[in-house]
């Protein structure tokens, strides 16, 4: 559980009261921010990831999380050193987006089935943004190219398995989940099988119980995920209206010149820290640019407080770490930006000209546009065959 120092204590009501009191200073504002929050929600967010909360629920009462963890046990024990059934959350994490991966990785823990430290390594892998919001909303909903989409996508998840590489060596040979002595000297597939239908047994409801039990959940979490969107899209547009992002950002000028971040990007990049879709949105507006191109990529895999707090939401409810959870999203920006500032030279042309090709042409054009985007897949498939290239080193040598 998380706990409140002294001084936050003290501080936490204080930060209340004065958002509560500037909604009140900007009632028209924080109305429309709460308005567009909720539109986000109930128009990309709700959409796009009930039905995978729905079908995560159902899949883990029905067991197929156990089958696919006993298969998945030998690739992601010895590549990221958790159990096979993080497979199952990794995939879901993937695929949904925020927080999804998150609130699987808790329930797993809440029911014994991974260890303290295997949830701490696989929270951090299963934090993720889902391909629909960063190909939909980000790529063609605000910059207006595909191919910047397959980039973005292909950033986040180098960082993604980044982190979890790196999670590996957390606390080394730290407690292990418990495995059953006897069924490994059964085929795999067998001991799959046999771990789906133990787990089936013990949940003992009825597929009817399930799916209702499964709706309700989903729809529960969905509320709640609703709640943090509008919330932190009223506090983002409070801060920017009472001019907390310009005293920021002549504050941090120094730091971020150092860093090689324009001025003309600091309200952008303050806004997207305290809610990602709202800073992106900023950012789209000056074009797509190097910075902007790596900037958006840092926001996307950090989530900004909004996502943060969504993830931190489930994750106080479990012993996992929030301090290392919020570390592990930092580093996760730091790198996806790392990486969109190196391999963004290498796209640069394919993902600007699909740009200008949206806004100012169609015919032969598009016929370019479309090879682009091709260009921009292959980038992703080479991207992933060169990761499953250094997990098969990494099965092969072992842990």
């Amino acid at each position: 559980m998380m706990k409140l120092s002294k001084l936050g204590k003290i501080l936490l009501p204080l930060i209340v009261a004065s958002l509560n009191i500037l909604i009140i200073v900007f009632p028209r504002e924080s109305l429309a921010a709460a308005r567009d929050g909720l539109l986000l929600w109930s128009q990309n967010v709700l959409p796009g990831i009930l039905p995978f909360v729905i079908g995560a629920n159902i899949l883990m009462a029905l067991g197929v999380a156990n089958f696919l963890g006993e298969l998945l046990s030998p690739i992601m024990r010895r590549t990221f050193k958790v159990p096979g059934i993080g497979g199952f959350a990794l995939v879901i994490g993937l695929m949904s987006g925020y927080p999804v991966g998150t609130k699987v990785v808790c329930e797993m823990r809440a029911d014994g089935q991974i260890s303290k430290t295997e949830a701490q390594r696989l929270v951090a892998l299963t934090s993720n943004a889902g391909p629909l919001f960063i190909l939909g909303a980000v790529a063609t909903g605000m910059f207006a190219s595909r191919p910047l989409g397959y980039f973005l996508l292909a950033t986040h998840y180098l960082g993604t398995f980044t982190i979890g590489f790196i999670m590996r060596f957390y606390k080394g040979r730290g407690e292990r989940s418990q495995k059953n002595t006897e069924d490994r000297k059964l085929p795999l597939h067998v001991r799959a099988f046999r771990a789906m239908d133990a787990a089936r047994r013990k949940n003992g409801q009825s597929f009817g119980a399930i799916f209702g039990q499964s709706v309700k959940n989903a729809v529960e979490t969905m509320l709640i995920i609703g709640g943090f969107i509008v919330l932190f899209a009223v506090i983002s547009t409070i801060l920017e209206l009472s001019g907390v992002f310009y005293v920021m950002s002549a504050i941090f000028a120094p730091i971020l010149s150092i860093v090689g971040i324009s001025e003309m990007f600091h309200v952008e990049l303050f806004a997207g820290l305290i809610e990602m879709t709202n800073g992106i949105s900023m950012l789209s507006g000056h074009g797509i640019s190097s910075q902007a191109v790596v900037l958006s990529a840092a926001i996307i895999s950090f989530g900004g407080l909004s996502i943060l707090f969504q993830g931190i939401n489930f994750i106080s409810k479990t012993d996992i770490s929030v301090a290392m959870f919020v570390m592990c999203k930092l580093a996760h920006g730091l790198f996806a930006g790392i990486y969109a500032a190196i391999l963004y030279p290498l796209f640069a042309g394919a993902i600007e000209s699909e740009h200008a090709v949206t806004v100012y042409g169609h015919g032969v054009a598009s016929r370019f546009v479309q090879s682009s985007t091709y260009f921009a897949t292959a980038m992703v498939v080479m991207l992933i065959v060169g990761l499953g290239a250094i997990i098969v080193r990494v099965f092969r040598r072992g842990s």
